[in-house]
């Protein structure tokens, strides 16, 4: 919803006048929500619309350029847990962009399907999956501004958006002193490397 709000605020409207939330959940759910004209959008992960894609309703992305670069996973590790371990968290990085470099390569699209399934037998039963493939690597695909940064950066400005939101919704009920203590691009370079 802080997502979300930070878009719309942005576009100069505003929860209850101009839009409202409904939780409609994800799957056959926000189906049902949208085939009985509850809902006429839908805020969710590339998963979910891949979820509706199979159901036969296809969504139009209209996440504006600018919000394409923010995160919605991010990688998290206690301070305690880098200073006991400080490799952890080079060798984590450079696993996972590898693994992201093997399965963004079209020609390795079946290979990354079946270790997939492999990893989620339920999932990878699944007609979506295929599809869900095709979302999930156009989105973890860096935006064209930050391409040159590897997987895994991000940018400092998107931090500060994301903190400003979260206190302006009440998710955080006070802005943090400094955000480089809770947010940092260090590993990416070697990630990358």
């Amino acid at each position: 919803m802080s997502f979300s709000k930070a878009i719309l605020t942005d576009l100069g409207m505003a929860e209850g006048t101009d839009y409202t939330f409904l939780p409609v959940g994800d799957g056959g759910t926000a189906a049902v929500a949208f085939l009985r004209d509850e809902v006429n959008s839908y805020a969710g992960a590339v998963s979910d619309a891949a979820i509706l894609a199979a159901r036969g309703l296809t969504l139009r992305e209209i996440t504006p350029e600018a919000y394409l670069g923010f995160f919605g996973n991010g990688i998290a590790m206690l301070a305690g847990t880098m200073a006991e371990m400080p490799d952890l968290a080079p060798k984590f990085g450079r696993a996972l962009v590898r693994g992201t470099r093997f399965a963004s390569d079209m020609a390795n699209k079946e290979k990354a399907l079946a270790h997939c399934a492999a990893g989620n037998p339920q999932e990878g039963e699944q007609d979506y999956a295929a599809s869900l493939y095709d979302g999930v690597v156009n989105r973890m695909t860096p935006t064209d501004a930050f391409i040159g940064q590897g997987y895994g950066y991000q940018p400092p400005e998107h931090w500060q958006a994301i903190h400003d939101s979260a206190v302006a919704s009440g998710a955080l009920e006070a802005a943090l002193p400094d955000l480089a203590s809770v947010y940092t691009n260090e590993f990416v370079a070697g990630w990358n490397a």
